[in-house]
């Protein structure tokens, strides 16, 4: 059974100032929840989280096909910490940028590499990453960006130690977060260990949970 049978996909447009992104999604997560058994769950949060966009990332997408000059964008290498739909990384692809997708579910890679194809987008690299260990990479990064990726206290410090590796080598760190305790947690300890953070935008989310999403950029 491919991924669109799987999780019963169906391609939902999203629609930005200047362009259109054509995703493989669903709106019926819940029922997902009842086929993962409590010890699966507990064990990785093995939700597939990356069968429908969420508005961290979607917002993420926006700001940077619609707020960040393309400039900035074209050429650069980013690679993305939990890739989920792809909705990001397809955004940065459409500007001219070269995008990494990484993510610890093969089926999330599975889903990225064909809504990128279903965008026309045929250059670009998967690979699976977790956290707790990531890989090594040949590529210089300029970019490392992630969205929500702060929902869990356990997956702080593998977090906070992977994005160390990008950030000191150069790399600025977008981050859109819908306002986590322990995204908060996690600015406060970097800006003691020295690295810069600024608060670049405020979304004000119109979703049911009126909660706002927050872009971040932080470097050295």
């Amino acid at each position: 059974m491919n991924v669109i049978e799987k999780y019963r996909l169906e391609i939902k447009k999203y629609s930005f100032r200047d362009r259109d992104i054509l995703l493989y999604q669903t709106e019926d997560v819940d029922e997902f929840l009842d086929r993962i058994s409590n010890e699966e769950y507990n064990r990785d949060e093995r939700f597939p989280f990356f069968i429908r966009v969420w508005d961290s990332g979607y917002y993420l997408a926006k700001y940077l096909l619609e707020e960040t000059p393309i400039s900035q964008i074209e050429g650069k290498r980013f690679l993305e910490l939990g890739g989920g739909s792809g909705i990001v990384g397809i955004a940065i692809l459409l500007l001219g940028g070269k995008v990494i997708f990484s993510d610890y579910e093969e089926d999330a890679l599975k889903i990225i590499d064909l809504n990128c194809k279903l965008n026309g987008l045929n250059e670009f690299k998967t690979i699976k990453g977790d956290w707790r260990d990531f890989p090594a990479l040949d590529e210089k990064i300029d970019f490392l960006i992630a969205s929500d990726v702060f929902y869990e206290q356990r997956f702080l410090t593998p977090l906070k130690n992977t994005a160390k590796r990008f950030l000191d080598g150069g790399a600025l760190f977008l981050l859109s977060d819908p306002g986590r305790e322990y995204c908060y947690e996690y600015l406060q300890t970097i800006q003691k260990n020295g690295y810069k953070t600024e608060l670049k935008k405020v979304y004000k989310n119109q979703t049911t949970d009126m909660r706002n999403i927050n872009i971040y950029h932080i470097n050295l």
